[in-house]
């Protein structure tokens, strides 16, 4: 019997289940990890595995699906197989991505007692996949652990309070020990010495799916490489929209990177001048850094994240007004401190789950 599954799919999760890992091994508790790759790109997945998680202790579920519909259908099967198998007594679930909800539904069904990891987050924006994914997986978790204060004032307006702790952010906690422990390693990645950096990451269906959208974006980035250096971390569902839509002629003046490891992700961060994201964690990576960035959204689930005078919340695909805000902020790094972000969110999950509720 394995006490403890905790279940990740994509990259970012692997970074939240990361601390929690390390702690769970520093006091013998007995885990293992579950991993279903929803990225099949080896810089999304098992690049990031090697990197974090301890080899003996993962459980990998492989199988590869088309679509949302069958995502959903091969977790249920799969998953449930490794669940009565192990028979677990908790699923810890993290984040909100289609992975993130589909175990906690399994988990569910199997009559498991769900712990969410970055619980309470909103955006209030529907057509996004991950807020109906978050909203679901909070209704249906036994204990909640949410990151900042916004998500307490959304459990609360839902009635969700109950076994709901403020600990902090478990992102927040790997990139400081990934740091702390590669100090050597920590540099600078641009060779471009004439023009500033700036760091692109794109990879919402809202901003990478509509033909309009996609090339309105690319151009800007072109229109910006005339007085920037720009550096293109493209995500393999934006390469294969802009192969679908011909558009790689826009690319020919931008540095084109391929997904890359958490380090070297987090140096190109810290010595970008500007970050232009779409990406939720990665804003609050660059709050807790203090790199001034762009978030290319109309809304955000992590508002925390944008308290700093050095970022700011954009939709609007204008040359003009995008370039005014990039002016303002470029190079202007001011940390954004945050309660609890401090590297010790995983030693307070931790803590509440053995001496206040007995769960572990």
């Amino acid at each position: 019997m394995i006490k403890n599954l905790l279940i990740v799919g994509t990259r970012p999760n692997y970074i939240k289940a990361f601390s929690l890992s390390n702690i769970f091994e520093k006091n013998n508790v007995n885990y293992k990890i579950v991993v279903i790759n929803q990225h099949f790109n080896k810089n999304l997945s098992e690049i990031f595995i090697d990197d974090f998680f301890y080899k003996k202790k993962l459980i990998k579920l492989n199988f590869i699906a088309k679509s949302r519909n069958e995502l959903a259908y091969k977790i249920y099967l799969k998953l449930s197989e490794c669940i009565n198998k192990h028979n677990p007594k908790n699923i810890f679930i993290f984040g909100d991505v289609d992975t993130s909800l589909h175990s906690a539904i399994c988990a569910k069904n199997l009559k498991k007692k769900i712990i969410h990891i970055e619980s309470g987050l909103r955006s209030f924006d529907t057509e996004m996949p991950e807020e109906t994914n978050r909203i679901f997986i909070d209704k249906i978790s036994d204990v909640k652990f949410y990151t900042e204060k916004s998500a307490f004032i959304n459990l609360k307006k839902e009635k969700l309070v109950k076994n709901s702790f403020f600990v902090g952010n478990t992102m927040i906690d790997a990139l400081k020990l990934i740091i702390s422990k590669n100090q050597k390693k920590i540099i600078n990645p641009f060779k471009s010495k004439d023009k500033k950096n700036i760091y692109i990451t794109l990879h919402r269906p809202s901003n990478v799916d509509n033909k309009i959208r996609l090339i309105k974006i690319l151009k800007f980035l072109k229109f910006l490489s005339k007085n920037y250096s720009i550096h293109f971390s493209i995500h393999p569902r934006t390469k294969l929209n802009i192969d679908k839509f011909k558009l790689n002629y826009l690319l020919k003046k931008i540095n084109i990177l391929k997904p890359t490891n958490y380090l070297n992700n987090i140096n190109l961060m810290i010595f970008s001048d500007l970050i232009i994201t779409d990406s939720g964690g990665m804003q609050e990576e660059l709050a807790y850094l203090g790199c001034p960035f762009i978030a290319l959204r109309k809304n955000t689930e992590r508002p925390v994240a944008l308290n700093n005078k050095n970022s700011f919340l954009c939709n609007k695909i204008d040359n003009t007004e995008l370039s005014l805000k990039i002016n303002m902020i470029i190079s202007k790094k001011k940390q954004n401190k945050i309660k609890f972000w401090d590297g010790l969110s995983a030693d307070r999950i931790f803590k509440i789950l053995r001496k206040k509720i007995n769960l572990i």
